[in-house]
């Protein structure tokens, strides 16, 4: 099956996000322990990201984005998201599973090795597979993803099933946020509009949910706005930008090459 779904995953690249469709009840033990039942957790108002890994290279980048999704939802909203990482198959066992998520700094992944819990569930299978799952009683998918990460779409759905059980995200000033060039070596430049006058807050996270590097604090005046990002000191990878605005933000992966 893994040699199956790594010629799926190179010949396939999809994406897409559903909230028609519902998600697929489960329950399972985790790698401590503990059983999980899906609908009782999502019925208590809970929010569930669902990465599947084998583990694998491609499996990494969804799992470390939702790692800092994770962690940003932390200080506001303690304990209303969970992520869980299932390998694909049940073939990597829970010492193999662990073992892996630890070496790749991965900290809020709750962990599980078991084969009943299929991606299949959510359409077409690829390395990555992210679901987010919310909406209480009415356990809508509100990510459904194959192939490919998208910090951005995946903070978007999470703010949609957080508003979904009743953590009303509003209407955000920061509008048409974009990054150039990116990739890049040194550094790039950010350029945002606000639709009112904003204190903003700027931070750079690596991709295991951590402060990579403080950008911007202070007041922003309505209307286009541009800042210098500078790369000097950050090793090269992909990193998430954290644009805050009160108690909303917007995420766009960035990119720093050698």
């Amino acid at each position: 099956m893994r040699k199956l779904l790594l010629s799926i995953s190179f010949a396939l690249i999809t994406m897409f996000n559903v909230q028609a469709q519902t998600a697929t009840d489960f329950t399972s033990t985790d790698c401590n322990g503990v059983s999980h039942h899906l609908f009782n957790e999502l019925n208590s108002g809970k929010v569930i990201i669902i990465v599947w890994v084998m583990p694998c290279g491609s499996c990494l980048g969804p799992s470390l984005t939702a790692n800092a999704l994770m962690e940003s939802t932390k200080t506001a909203h303690p304990n209303l998201v969970s992520f869980y990482m299932f390998d694909d198959d049940g073939g990597t066992n829970c010492t193999s599973l662990n073992s892996w998520k630890s070496s790749n700094n991965i900290t809020n992944a709750i962990t599980f090795s078991d084969s009943k819990v299929k991606m299949t569930a959510y359409g077409s299978v690829g390395m990555p597979k992210v679901v987010i799952l919310g909406g209480g009683a009415s356990h809508t998918v509100f990510y459904n993803a194959a192939n490919t990460v998208d910090a951005n779409a995946m903070q978007t759905a999470l703010n949609q099933a957080m508003a979904a059980t009743g953590i009303e995200q509003g209407t955000s000033p920061i509008q048409a946020a974009s990054v150039s060039p990116n990739p890049a070596f040194n550094g790039a430049q950010l350029k945002f509009t606000l639709t009112e006058k904003s204190d903003i807050v700027i931070d750079l996270y690596g991709m295991d949910g951590k402060l990579a590097k403080a950008v911007f604090k202070g007041v922003k005046e309505a209307g286009e706005n541009n800042l210098p990002l500078e790369y000097t000191g950050l090793a090269a990878g992909t990193y998430l930008l954290r644009i805050q605005s009160g108690s909303k933000f917007q995420y766009m992966n960035v990119v720093i090459t050698q």
